[in-house]
Formats: C-alpha cells, sequence, structure tokens
C-alpha cells in the first residue's frame, strides 16, 4: 500500500500494484503504439519512470510530486487528440495519485 497524505493531513493508502498495473499497461501500450515519434516515446518513459519513483518514494516533497502531476497532466493533453487510450491511462494514473494525495 501506498500511504500518502492528503491535503488535510489524512493519510489515504493506494494498493502500489494497483498504480504498478496502470504503468504497465502505460508501458505496453507506448511499446505497442507505432504512431509515436521516438521524441513522443522518449518523453512518456521519463514521465513513467518519474511516476514509478514517485510510487516507490511516498516521502517524496510536494514540489516533486506536483511537478510529476504536471508532467502526467502535460503528457495527456499533447496525446488526447491521437491516442485516447494513452491519455485515458494517464488521467487514470494522475486521478489515483491526486487521491491518494499528491498535489
Amino acid at each position: 500500500m501506498l500511504c500518502l497524505d492528503n491535503a488535510t493531513g489524512e493519510a489515504q493508502t493506494v494498493p502500489r500494484e494497483r498504480l504498478h498495473k496502470i504503468l504497465q499497461d502505460l508501458r505496453r501500450e507506448l511499446d505497442s503504439t507505432e504512431a509515436l515519434t521516438d521524441q513522443d516515446r522518449s518523453m512518456l518513459s521519463g514521465v513513467v519512470d518519474r511516476i514509478r519513483d514517485t510510487i516507490d518514494d511516498s516521502e517524496g516533497s510536494k514540489s516533486e510530486n506536483g511537478s510529476v502531476l504536471d508532467s502526467l497532466d502535460s503528457a495527456a493533453l499533447h496525446f488526447e487528440a491521437e491516442h485516447p487510450l494513452l491519455t485515458k491511462t494517464l488521467y487514470q494514473i494522475s486521478e489515483i495519485l491526486r487521491s491518494a494525495g499528491l498535489t
């Protein structure tokens, strides 16, 4: 379980397995999507790595967490029109991290 403090100071638990599964789904989508440019693929791989680091280190600072969420949101907006499944996965990850108290 990933335990993070939400904005009210209450601890929230999120199954790490759920987050890791979604990240695996995202990696699989990245690997199977031929329409991505090398630059897009590299950007998304970096975002996935940052998310994984955030999950594995739930003691990260709020500013680091915010930058991960900003990166997720930017990536989702970037891919929204041409890659709806990828965008959906990015939004799911963002929603889970936000519900766990990352801001």
